[in-house]
């Protein structure tokens, strides 16, 4: 069994495997999803450039206003390097115009991923990695309105400006709980860190509220956003931290969200990362595959599982223990919702005990796309939100 990617060029729909594409009937498919293009690295550097000029509208302030020559500035970062990198470049190359050179930057970023950010940015930029297990990393603040006690990493408060940099996954843990992330509780001690996440369960709204304080306490006057596309950014802005949520959320409903047609019959979804989908990926991948299981009569899914969870599937099915996340169970819901068959390297023996009907070759989707039924296809499914006609 192999993957097939599935691409969307000039409204042409492929299935990409080895050198020979693999077309899909357009007289097949009622509606597609036609993931966010990312944008060059021009247009980044457009953008970033914006943000700290305070031109255009990709900022409503200035950085410029905020960061003086001579200023050490703090960079907490958060999201995947790769993808923070491409805004953090040019934004460290723009405040060297402004003033401030490489060697007044501080990265503070979260612990084991100091070495990325190492690989790709210049050698003279400090980088920092934030334990939230060491108390020493941390330094008190202030107190919040709610009493809690604020900590935030030492390095970045010895700083005279603080900038975060996020690219928030649009299916991670901070975005369900309403918050983009990027820079408390992150970069604060693990008591902390512990603390609202229970408190996060018994009333979000006030935790969202304390977070934006904390912001403010800081100093923070611009968050600079990053959005993910298909495979890079596609979105960048600045944003005062009071915003920020409510940007993102919008942002990410415009680019990721889709209407689900009454009028089809069948569903094909895929997704594709390196090493295989996993973790709250993956987790959002089945959500959505179950709520179509649930409406449509034929599901598809194009779908590489990494190979730590392959190993816990398989051990969850030798031992009969359920795992957490059980993502047996999570595959059975889906199977037994309707007719679903799977592309991709699940197991033989998982695929029966959930009913799904394995496909060996790119080419059995495309027969089923291109000569039955009335098809929906949503490549990079994993982070597509959901909309019903009813």
């Amino acid at each position: 069994m192999t993957h097939a990617k599935l691409v969307v060029e000039n409204g042409a729909l492929t299935l990409r495997h080895g050198s020979d594409p693999l077309h899909l009937n357009s007289d097949s498919v009622a509606s597609f999803f036609e993931p966010p293009a990312p944008l060059s690295s021009d247009q980044i550097r457009a953008r970033v450039d914006e943000i700290v000029r305070g031109s255009g509208k990709t900022s409503t302030l200035p950085l410029t206003g905020f960061v003086l020559p001579g200023d050490t500035v703090a960079i907490p970062v958060s999201g995947q390097p790769d993808e923070v990198c491409r805004i953090l470049l040019p934004l460290i190359a723009e405040f060297g115009k402004s003033g401030t050179p490489e060697s007044a930057i501080r990265i503070i970023c979260q612990s084991g991923s100091e070495g990325s950010y190492r690989e790709i940015l210049p050698s003279t930029v400090s980088i920092e990695s934030h334990d939230p297990d060491s108390e020493e990393k941390s330094a008190y603040l202030a107190n919040s309105r709610r009493g809690s006690r604020v900590y935030l990493n030492r390095e970045m408060l010895d700083c005279d400006v603080i900038v975060p940099v996020i690219v928030p996954d649009p299916v991670g843990m901070a975005m369900r709980r309403g918050v983009p992330g990027g820079f408390w509780p992150e970069f604060s001690r693990k008591a902390t860190q512990e603390k609202l996440a229970v408190e996060f369960r018994s009333d979000a709204r006030k935790v969202r509220h304390e977070i934006r304080e904390v912001a403010w306490l800081a100093g923070v006057a611009v968050t600079v956003v990053g959005l993910p596309g298909s495979s890079g950014i596609a979105a960048v802005a600045g944003i005062p931290p009071a915003e920020v949520q409510a940007w993102v959320h919008g942002r990410i409903d415009h680019l990721w969200g889709f209407d689900f047609e009454a009028q089809a019959d069948s569903v094909l979804l895929e997704a594709d990362a390196p090493g295989g989908l996993c973790g709250e990926r993956l987790r959002a991948f089945l959500r959505l595959a179950g709520k179509l299981a649930a409406r449509y009569r034929r599901v598809v899914l194009c779908l590489k599982f990494d190979d730590a969870t392959i190993e816990a599937m398989e051990q969850e099915l030798r031992t009969g223990k359920k795992a957490t996340p059980s993502w047996n169970s999570q595959l059975k819901r889906i199977g037994t919702s309707a007719s679903v068959s799977l592309l991709g390297n699940l197991p033989d023996d998982i695929a029966d005990e959930c009913e799904i009907v394995l496909l060996e070759e790119p080419e059995d989707v495309e027969r089923q796309v291109n000569h039955a039924g009335r098809w929906i296809v949503v490549p990079d499914a994993w982070a597509v939100r959901a909309r019903f006609e009813n």
